[in-house]
């Protein structure tokens, strides 16, 4: 049974039971793209982008939801996505994206090189919504009268995933594990993932309970995380996605 998670949550997974988790100071190989030269001639380069095939993700295993439309993706997103690919190896982990293309990138071609189990498709909204109760609150365009659209549009995107294919919204054992497995920060304590901390980062990376750390992206994503840095979310980073955390640079 297949679990979903949203980008606009900034979840970063860990597997407790991986042998080969990756190290915060372990050294990656990746082939990064040159710095840039400061004037407009690489500004002007025409961009390049890949055409998703169209599906949805499999019945066994983890999707993630990027529903505002756009091609490219936060290096924060990146980090979601692999991180969930590396901690769960043996399931299909998959993004769908309303967005037929993205924008090709050194980092896509080393993580899906790196990583079998990541899927990128796009998801055909219309489609999706086609038949269904929504039908009409879609194609009139309803949502776009909420106060929060996106936020409300990305919630009918996936009750419309989980609930016609008895897919189940978050972890399948989430009945079973304490609250401190997803959230082990209240959201009116956010400050705390970006602030430097070395002693609640190695309690989060070190407690075999924590499984997600739900960063509460509504309130962290205008805060800078510096990936040198003792922050939670930067130590989080560093072991849990290695690969986009060589891309970023010293922020992300």
């Amino acid at each position: 049974m297949a679990s979903g998670f949203c980008f606009s949550c900034g979840l970063l997974l860990f597997d407790r039971s991986a042998k080969e988790r990756p190290q915060e100071n372990e050294q990656i190989r990746v082939a990064l793209e040159p710095e840039s030269l400061g004037d407009q001639e690489e500004a002007e380069e025409e961009e390049q982008y890949v055409t998703l095939q169209a599906g949805e993700p499999a019945m066994e295993g983890i999707f993630l939801l990027e529903g505002h439309g756009q091609p490219r993706l936060t290096f924060r997103m990146w980090c979601a996505l692999e991180s969930a690919s590396r901690a769960h190896p043996h399931q299909p982990v998959t993004l769908l994206m309303t967005s037929p293309v993205i924008k090709r990138s050194l980092l896509l071609q080393n993580l899906t090189g790196q990583l079998p189990n990541m899927r990128l498709l796009h998801l055909d909204t219309r489609q999706l919504f086609h038949g269904s109760p929504l039908e009409d609150w879609y194609g009139e365009g309803r949502w776009r009268e909420s106060q929060w659209p996106l936020f409300h549009f990305n919630d009918a995107l996936r009750c419309e995933l989980e609930l016609p294919s008895g897919r189940t919204p978050g972890c399948p054992d989430v009945a079973v594990l304490p609250p401190r497995s997803f959230y082990p920060l209240p959201w009116w304590e956010w400050q705390r993932y970006v602030k430097d901390d070395p002693g609640l980062s190695d309690d989060l990376l070190g407690d075999p309970r924590v499984f997600v750390l739900h960063v509460w992206n509504l309130h962290t994503r205008h805060a800078l995380v510096r990936l040198s840095s003792q922050q939670p979310y930067a130590r989080a980073a560093r072991a849990s996605c290695p690969v986009t955390v060589a891309h970023a640079g010293p922020l992300m």
